[in-house]
């Protein structure tokens, strides 16, 4: 009887079984602070890409006063152009912060000065007021998944926690856009 058990045992300590994982903290930690930076990344680049869209916006509209072909010999578009300077200090300081939080580059992220300075009346507006939407959609995501990651990791549910990192940065992608390329060697 001995001999079964312990061939039993031996034969258990040899085969290969499924390890399961325990408690993180520290992941738990990790992740919780990840989640809070990630939030606040997205809050402080939605209000850059909210405001400098308005402002912009203001920029565009102060540009047909001063910018016309009647009064841009004289005004030089002065005013608009320092709007819209404004406007695109604000979106990139916006959207430089999301990227600093988030700890990732977004390849189209800051906007370009020519996206204010250069661009033709209204062009882009839109879009950046809805991508400034999208960012505080992902922030709102992002906020609710960091307590629930914290609690997967606490409990040693890893690839759970790892499956709801995963969505979150699928998510980002999606809203933000893609990581830039790869630079050429």
């Amino acid at each position: 009887m001995r001999g079964l058990a312990a061939g039993l045992a031996l034969s258990l300590a040899l085969s290969p079984v499924a390890v399961q994982a325990g408690p993180d903290p520290i992941g738990a930690g990790v992740a919780l602070g990840d989640s809070l930076l990630d939030g606040l990344g997205n809050v402080v680049g939605a209000a850059g890409l909210l405001g400098g869209a308005l402002v912009g916006g203001t920029g565009d509209v102060v540009q047909v006063v001063d910018g016309n072909r009647l009064s841009r010999p004289v005004l030089r578009g002065v005013v608009s152009g320092g709007v819209h300077r404004v406007a695109f200090g604000i979106s990139w300081s916006g959207t430089r912060s999301l990227e600093v939080l988030r700890r990732e580059q977004v390849e189209r992220l800051p906007e370009p000065s020519a996206a204010y300075l250069e661009a033709a009346w209204g062009a882009g507006r839109g879009t950046t007021f809805l991508d400034g939407l999208g960012a505080l959609w992902l922030a709102g995501g992002d906020l609710l998944a960091g307590p629930a990651r914290f609690g997967l990791r606490l409990l040693g549910a890893e690839q759970t926690a790892t499956a709801l990192e995963t969505s979150r940065s699928e998510a980002a992608v999606r809203w933000l856009g893609p990581p830039p390329l790869p630079a050429a060697e």
